[in-house]
């Protein structure tokens, strides 16, 4: 059965859309990245994580922008055939995202997600200026949506119960089955719900993998472009 083999094994031209979610960190969080594919299993749609990796504390901006753009171009065709988002979470990140959006030829554009504490992701996105052109450079723009974190880790929660999610063991994948092993549920006294680490420990993983299953179940199907001959194949290396 599909679910039976690691989705880090999962071979690319099995793969309907890919999404990556990020979650950066700065000084005392983690910065971390999560593929997930999707393929058809038993006549639905069944999610695995091909990719993860958490980036040691404070690691700087260009390196987890390099990594992000190299797992981008893994499931990027020329024909744009397996359109693969990036989906990162905006939060004290405009600077890092309008670099992201500014790439050459990053096709379509990341969208930046705002975790809330409310019950339900936003309907719609809001436009956002993430950096205003100078001189004859143009402005960039991106697509900002308000996502519930609790929604976040309970999608999570639904696909692995459902068995529509598998994890991986590989890379780092073991740090985030740990993540969201330790994760609690806490209800406060006015009776709100929300989820947490224990003290010292980080969730930037389950994050990561919760804005790449929102963003694959949530955001419409990236639009293909047509292919155009002799085009050269972009080079990660480039975008640095």
């Amino acid at each position: 059965r599909m679910t039976t083999i690691d989705p880090s094994l999962w071979k690319t031209p099995s793969i309907s859309r890919a999404t990556i979610g990020v979650d950066l960190g700065f000084h005392q969080d983690h910065s971390a990245l999560v593929v997930l594919g999707e393929r058809q299993a038993a006549g639905r749609p069944h999610y695995g994580v091909m990719h993860a990796r958490q980036f040691p504390l404070q690691t700087p901006w260009p390196v987890v922008k390099l990594a992000v753009l190299e797992q981008w171009q893994r499931f990027h065709t020329w024909g744009f055939n397996r359109p693969c988002q990036i989906v990162l979470d905006a939060a004290h990140a405009l600077p890092q995202w309008a670099d992201l959006a500014s790439s050459t030829g990053l096709h379509p554009p990341p969208v930046g997600a705002v975790l809330t504490s409310a019950l339900r992701h936003a309907v719609k996105p809001e436009p956002i200026v993430l950096a205003p052109g100078k001189g004859n450079a143009r402005s960039v723009y991106g697509w900002q949506w308000s996502v519930s974190r609790n929604g976040l880790i309970e999608g999570i929660q639904a696909d692995l119960s459902g068995k529509t999610l598998t994890l991986t063991e590989m890379g780092d994948g073991g740090v985030l089955i740990a993540e969201m092993r330790a994760l609690t549920r806490v209800v406060t006294a006015a009776r709100n719900v929300r989820y947490e680490p224990p003290a010292g420990a980080h969730d930037d993983m389950t994050i990561a993998l919760g804005l790449a299953l929102w963003g694959i179940r949530c955001l419409p199907k990236p639009q293909q472009r047509r292919e155009v001959k002799n085009r050269p194949v972009p080079s990660a290396a480039a975008w640095t």
